[in-house]
């Protein structure tokens, strides 16, 4: 029994560790910076699209409130949007990376966005980015 209260400790010390980092050290990813990001730089007219839980985690830190957010499906209508914010984790795998950019890019160019911005989070190897798209004026 003690053993297993011992675990628990640790199990919980390890998640509030895990969490309280700007980068995961084994993942190279930085929710939390890309989440400070979004929120530093969207406006209520802005459609952010992300990953949950990690955005609803850290957005809820916050106060700002926000016109949209929720998990993007390729056949989402955006175009009443000024700009959308796209949050995406990028894997070990270059070619999965650049696959999801032409994904989102090419969906976005459909509906009269182009992309204004990409952002990494974590570093230089970092597995976490925020695609910036605006609408075509």
């Amino acid at each position: 029994m003690q053993g297993m209260k011992l675990g628990l400790a640790f199990m919980l010390f390890e998640s509030f560790y895990a969490i309280s980092l700007p980068t995961d050290p084994i993942h190279r990813e930085d929710w939390k910076g890309a989440t400070h990001w979004i929120m530093k730089n969207a406006t209520t007219s802005d459609l952010i699209l992300v990953l949950e839980p990690q955005f609803t985690y850290y957005r809820m830190r916050t106060n700002k409130k926000l016109k949209a957010f929720g998990i993007w499906s390729l056949d989402q209508n955006v175009s009443d949007n000024e700009k959308v914010f796209i949050m995406d984790g990028y894997s070990m795998m270059e070619h999965n990376n650049q696959r999801n950019e032409a994904i989102f890019t090419t969906a976005m160019l459909k509906q009269g966005f182009h992309k204004e911005n990409m952002v990494k989070f974590g570093g230089q190897d970092g597995h976490t980015v925020v695609f910036v798209f605006k609408r075509n004026s």
